[in-house]
């Protein structure tokens, strides 16, 4: 099954052809448009499967059996090299740069890293996380 390995999606992946899509997503009529729309229009898909949060009830397993079903039944399907490249993809950690001190500038080069004038800055990491860091110029 042909896949785009696609960080910013929620499953970190999506389906190449059409007929794929609807055939995974045909038991779930919402997850299926949310789906084409994401990838003609880039709008988020939300009835993903969420990470599980012990505060959050809406990440309990039980309250997302349809998503982790409709996950399952595509995840299961692709080959071994496909889930190492997802894997791989979702570690990587992209940074933003969301305030530096000093009145320093800061902006994002994409699949480098980043690019500040400045030296202690405030970092808003992907996972939402907030770190205080020393940076150098590139």
């Amino acid at each position: 099954m042909p896949i785009n390995v696609d960080p910013n999606h929620p499953d970190g992946f999506t389906l190449k052809n059409d007929m794929d899509v609807y055939n995974n997503y045909k038991d779930t009529p919402e997850r299926y448009v949310q789906e084409m729309i994401y990838k003609y229009e880039g709008v988020p898909v939300k009835d993903a499967v969420k990470a599980f949060d012990s505060m959050d009830s809406s990440t309990y397993p039980y309250k997302q059996r349809e998503a982790l079903n409709a996950y399952s039944k595509v995840y299961d399907r692709l080959t071994p090299l496909q889930k190492k490249q997802i894997a791989k993809a979702k570690k990587k950690i992209r940074v933003w740069i969301i305030e530096t001190w000093f009145g320093a500038q800061s902006y994002m080069i994409p699949d480098i890293g980043y690019r500040v004038i400045g030296c202690i800055g405030l970092v808003l990491l992907d996972n939402g996380s907030w770190s205080m860091m020393f940076v150098t110029c590139l």
